[in-house]
């Protein structure tokens, strides 16, 4: 016996083929290979070895927390303003002349009372740009009184919002080590005390303090242990964020508030309310050469509005926001920027033009603080880049109003955005998972908020979720996630594949995100674009489906893999997609052309109705279990084994008529139990299919697929009676039969089912042989009923799968679901011997029911749930070790990189690059493998030269009692070593005369190998290796592969399982020879297949082609 990868299909004068004949399958010839597959082969073995000692299975990513637990928001304020305008503290000498204004209105420009009026109102307003639904409350020169009272009734109403409290302190004392800040009394002729813990205990928490007075730093060590007795009442749930109050502090404790007459006197709160007209003139009086011609006037000219980003304002203040956001993101760790900047939008404002106040105020010689701290900010680059967008932004309005003569000008947009894309994706062309993030990416966030610049930075977002999961991690905790959720909103085409990818992306690293999708109606865009990937061209598809008419495959992949993930055990997703016909736009798309997208199709119909009975009921009334099973017959390995996991998730149902809540009329339920059974038991036949299967993966799914029918609680008990009745008898034995009238009444409640007859067909046609073979008697009919023969047949086709089948992974899956019902059976007996010792009669049991519909009640009242059973409790552990990593792997490859990468020798700042550069000549691999077997050949003149004396080049100890084969490789030094068993060794015998590597090829006691034979050579390579139990085994991939059997069969096959020619070996005119084929080898460069007999005879075959 021997295996080779050559053509499928060979034909000679004197073998007819199966077939045909069959298209040659394609070498792959384009790879390139550094060597040859000695080594290479050597080092896969490692990996694969080591991969398969990892029993566990493979554990998720930790994701980290990317989600705001709790969304807050601030909904009152109270504004308590000391001024007494006309009165300096006693404590403060201030400058002549020094800054006045507050708020920017000059205080002594009008009466006392007036100006301190407009000041309030002024600074309600300013904060009302930033949270227009609060509700504000003044208190202007208070007593502590009126603060007690605002700062409790502001509590009373905001309930578990937070309140803001700002104070502005200039007309009073500085506030004291003890934790004090000032007020007046009612007569205004004393300064009085007020103690922060006090104004701690009105206020409550969440909240955040504001003060803006000389020394404020020196409060904030009051504010690390708030008075536990409010933080309790009011605290939202005990959460750390709900229970710190946020404090904003203008200077240091040390320090006094700048008097600059060019600045106002509270500058620290215009910072905080007006960043963008503090940040331009300060601009301005630090740029006097370069801004002469501007005077701080020229700023109140700027036109636009704050909240519109088409206006030169609007757009000034989008970019601060950005440059803002991103400098936090890049300093803050990763927690303290979700609760500052994420949590509440206020306080995100707040926090936002602190950072501005810390580079104004530093550079007068204050330095404002905060709790919790920051780290200092005042020297990031990004403000730079703030500077360079407002001296564009000045000049050109200058200009625009001073216009030259004749000269037509407009506003242009600034390139600021674009110029970030375009550092974004210079990272992207050289970054990398070690190095730092990208600083840009909050601007990304930003830019997705212009429909200009939007499809350029979701490509660029798209590229850099594909680096892996930690880049899409890092993208949610910046803040992607609602901007990209409200893009399923927009009509426009050409974001579909876009935001198709991310969301996919987005879906594997957090499934979660689900219950988002369907809460925004986000489930019909993804079932729309799926849709519009159909090959109709029908006259009603619409204008969008017939632009995607060729939609690339990988779309329809990622698009069904989200609606997979949308259904996958979540029910309101289920029934959000069922209503749409999304599983017939997926049986549609069954006959896709792409291997992948069929096999997603197979899982999302999978997910659609798994666990749902709604759904079930409905795909089984339009036939989709009869258009599935076809996939079973698919040419991919992967289609038919996703076809074999949704056929299992098909079956099963309630039986329990309580189920509802609801009378249910019990002959109805009985016609309702009869006609599911019946359905199961069609897909069951179906799935017999896969168990013949060339590939273990099909034959493993599809026997998990028949525990969800085998271990139901209305088949289980039939099955244990059909194990009791084939327990004493061999596995390759027929069961006795009884008269024909025997199988009539097996079949009676099937005869109706084409769906059950094609099935049965195809159970028959199996290469189980014994399977056709199956009958039941008399006692078996009565016991079980309706469709007996198929509950043995599937039974059979178990059995005999747990004796023959080569793979232990399939094995232990099905020893998985004998164990369980051999252990119900024995269960049962032993509560029926305690029954009967109980009442003295041990001997003399009950006799059995003939009732059929008595199985299902016994199973139900004895063990519940065996399907949930069997897969939650571990009862069957092998089946849940097995079937969980499944569900994990498929979803998580979508975690990998999807995009083309850059090759290292396109890569013109790496060594590769530089090389490839530097001598440009093109590379063919078949000119490589050419000239390396010359040299590994040698000259034939040489070899004439060459004596016959021969001296031994190494020892080799292979530890095993015989050497049975021996195999080197033809262009490398290594050589194969296997024993009597089936362990095989590789040496390095010119280098180290060691093992490189020994593993096991795992085939039955008792059995030996028989072949070795290396395949692909010049390039990876493939190891195949065959046994006397007949099993071959390929190590990687192989395009093709042929047997021989004792019946003078060969048969040819693919990679995956499928046969592809079956050669009747020696065929003459004196009939077929008797004997077994005993040896075969493919040709290594020609298409030539030979095989040899136990006699002097010896064929060669070739390809038809």
């Amino acid at each position: 016996m021997a295996v080779t990868s050559q053509l499928p299909a060979f034909t000679s004068p004197r073998v007819s083929t199966a077939s045909n004949g069959y298209e040659p399958l394609s070498m792959n010839g384009n790879r390139q290979s550094e060597r040859a597959g000695g080594l290479r082969f050597a080092q896969d073995a490692e990996k694969l070895k080591a991969t398969e000692k990892q029993d566990d299975p493979p554990k998720p990513m930790d994701i980290v927390p990317w989600r705001m637990r709790e969304r807050m928001k601030t909904m009152d304020v109270a504004l308590v303003l000391c001024l007494n305008i006309g009165t300096d503290p006693p404590d403060v000498e201030k400058s002549t002349p020094c800054a006045r204004k507050e708020c920017w209105v000059d205080p002594f420009s009008m009466p006392a009372k007036k100006a301190i009026e407009t000041i309030g109102n002024t600074l309600q307003s300013q904060y009302e740009r930033w949270q227009p639904r609060a509700r504000y409350k003044q208190s202007l020169d208070p007593t502590v009184e009126k603060i007690r009272e605002l700062c409790v009734n502001r509590r009373r109403l905001a309930k578990h919002d937070r309140v803001l409290f700002h104070y502005n302190g200039h007309g009073v004392p500085r506030p004291t080590q003890n934790g004090e800040v000032w007020v007046f009394n009612k007569s205004y002729t004393q300064y009085i005390p007020l103690l922060v813990y006090d104004l701690q205990s009105w206020v409550g928490t969440p909240s955040i303090y504001v003060f803006d007075c000389s020394a404020a730093g020196v409060l904030l060590s009051h504010f690390t242990s708030p008075p536990p007795t409010q933080t309790q009442t009011h605290g939202r749930n005990g959460s750390p964020s709900a229970n710190e109050a946020i404090v904003l502090a203008a200077c240091a404790a040390d320090e006094l508030l700048p008097m600059n007459p060019e600045l106002c006197a509270d500058v620290f709160t215009s910072c905080l309310t007006t960043p963008i007209t503090v940040a331009l003139r300060w601009f301005i009086s630090q740029n006097e050469l370069s801004m002469a011609h501007l005077d701080a006037s020229f700023i109140e000219r700027i036109p636009g509005k704050l909240t519109d980003r088409k206006t030169p304002l609007g757009e000034l203040n989008w970019i601060f926001t950005a440059i803002t956001d991103t400098i936090a993101w890049n300093m803050l760790p990763r927690e303290l920027f979700q609760k500052l900047f994420r949590q509440d939008l206020l306080v995100a404002s707040l926090f936002r033009n602190f950072l501005l106040a810390e580079r104004i105020m530093k550079s007068e010689g204050c330095s404002p603080c905060s709790l919790p701290a920051l780290p200092p900010t005042n020297h990031h680059s990004l403000w730079r880049s703030w500077d360079l967008a407002a001296e564009v932004c000045l000049n050109q309005l200058y200009k625009l109003s001073n216009p030259y003569p004749n000269v037509d000008m407009s506003f242009q947009p600034s390139r600021f955005f674009a110029e970030q894309l375009t550092a974004f994706e210079v990272w992207l062309q050289f970054g990398s998972s070690e190095k730092p993030p990208p600083q840009q990416l909050p601007m990304v966030l930003q830019v997705l908020l212009s429909q200009v610049h939007r499809l350029r930075a979701l490509v660029l977002l798209k590229k850099f979720l594909d680096l892996g999961p930690w880049a899409v991690n890092l993208a949610l905790s910046v803040g992607i996630f609602p901007y990209v959720l409200k893009l399923l909103q927009s009509p426009a085409s050409e974001l579909r594949q876009v935001l198709v990818f991310i969301w996919a992306k987005i879906l594997a690293l957090d499934s979660s995100c689900q219950v988002d999708l369907v809460k925004d109606d986000g489930h019909s865009y993804f079932i729309s674009h799926l849709a519009a990937g159909l090959h109709n061209g029908g006259g009603n598809q619409s204008a969008y489906s017939a632009a995607n008419s060729m939609m690339p495959a990988e779309q329809k992949v990622m698009a069904a893999f989200i609606i997979s993930v949308i259904c996958n055990k979540y029910l309101p997703g289920q029934k959000s997609c069922l209503p749409q016909y999304l599983h017939k736009i997926c049986i549609n798309l069954l006959q896709d052309p792409d291997e992948d997208v069929r096999k997603w199709i197979c899982l999302c119909l999978a997910k659609l109705w798994e666990h749902f009975d709604d759904a079930k009921r409905i795909v089984i009334e339009d036939k989709v279990p009869r258009i599935l099973g076809s996939k079973l017959r698919d040419d991919r390995p992967e289609v038919r084994a996703a076809a074999a996991y949704a056929l299992g998730t098909l079956v099963g149902f309630q039986c329990d008529p309580n189920t509802s809540g609801k009378h249910v009329d019990m002959s109805r339920l009985d016609d309702f139990l009869r006609q599911r059974a019946h359905d199961d038991i069609v897909v069951a036949l179906e799935l017999l299919r896969g168990c013949r299967d060339g590939s273990p993966l099909v034959r493993r799914e599809s026997v998990l697929a028949l525990a969800n029918v085998i271990l139901h609680n209305y088949h289980q008990p039939r099955f244990e009676s059909v194990a009791k009745h084939f327990k004493n008898q061999p596995v390759n034995a027929p069961a006795t039969s009884p008269a024909d009238n025997g199988s009539s009444r097996a079949e009676l409640d099937f005869q109706g089912s084409n769906d059950a007859r094609n099935s049965l067909e195809s159970v028959n046609d199996t290469s189980f042989q014994s399977s056709a073979d199956v009958f039941v008697d008399e006692e078996l009919l009565d016991e079980i009923g309706e469709g007996a023969k198929y509950y043995a047949q599937i039974w059979h086709v178990l059995k005999e799968m747990q004796s023959r089948d080569p793979f232990p992974q399939v094995v232990d899956a099905v020893k998985a679901i004998v164990s369980f019902v051999n252990a119900s059976i024995l269960e049962a007996e032993q509560d029926q011997l305690r029954e009967n010792s109980q009442t003295g009669s041990v001997l003399a049991s009950p006799p059995r029911s003939a009732n059929p519909e008595s199985l299902t009640t016994m199973r139900t009242e004895r063990s519940p749930g065996a399907v949930s059973q069997l897969r939650r409790e571990g009862t069957v552990s092998g089946l849940a070790h097995i079937q969980a990593p499944q569900k994990e792997e498929r979803f998580a490859q979508f975690n990998d990189p999807i995009l083309e990468p850059v090759q290292e020798d396109e890569d013109p700042l790496s060594e590769k690059g530089a090389e490839s550069l530097h001598n440009p000549s093109s590379y063919s691999p078949i000119e490589y493998d050419a000239a390396r077997r010359m040299s590994t050949l040698g000259d034939q003149e040489e070899v004439k030269d060459f004596t016959m004396n021969l001296r031994q080049r190494a020892v080799l100890n292979n530890d095993a009692e015989m050497t049975s084969l021996l195999l080197f490789h033809p262009y490398e030094t290594m050589l194969l070593v296997a024993d009597e068993k089936d362990q095989i060794s590789l040496y390095n015998f010119e280098e180290t005369e060691t093992k490189v590597l020994t593993f096991g090829n795992k085939n039955p006691p008792g059995s030996r190998l028989t072949s070795l034979n290396w395949i692909n050579e010049t390039e990876e390579s493939l190891l195949t290796c065959g046994s006397d139990d007949g099993v071959i085994k390929i190590y990687h991939a192989c395009f093709a592969s042929c047997s021989g059997s004792h019946n003078q069969f060969i048969k040819v096959f693919r990679s995956d399982g499928e046969q592809l020619a079956l050669i009747r070996y020696h065929e003459g005119f004196l009939g077929e020879r008797i004997g077994p084929v005993s040896c075969l080898a493919f040709h290594p460069h020609r298409l030539f297949l030979a095989a040899g007999a136990t006699d002097s005879v010896v064929a060669v075959y070739s390809s038809d082609k």
